[in-house]
C-alpha cells in the first residue's frame, strides 16, 4: 500500500490526524524568519553527532523527517 494511502488511513482511525508535507512546505512555515544553517533539512543532517547511537539504516529511515530552526530578524 502506498504511503499516502496509509496515511488517509491512520487519519480516519485516530482522534489527532496529522498530514505529511513536502521540505518545500515546512520551509514556508520559516517565511519572515531568519533561517539558521543548514536550513530546512533531514533531521539527522542538523546536528550531526560524531557519536551517532544509530545505525545507518535508522539514519536513512527517518532522513524523510525535516525541520529547521529559524529566528524573529
Amino acid at each position: 500500500m502506498e504511503w499516502r494511502a496509509l496515511q488517509a488511513r491512520y487519519n480516519r482511525s485516530v482522534p489527532f490526524p496529522y498530514h505529511l508535507r513536502s521540505p518545500k512546505q515546512i520551509a514556508g512555515y520559516f517565511d519572515n524568519l531568519d533561517l539558521v544553517a543548514p536550513g530546512v533539512v533531514p533531521l539527522t543532517s542538523w546536528r550531526p553527532d560524531t557519536c551517532f547511537p544509530y545505525t545507518h539504516e535508522w539514519d536513512a529511515l527517518v532522513a524523510d523527517l525535516v525541520g529547521g530552526v529559524g529566528r524573529k530578524p
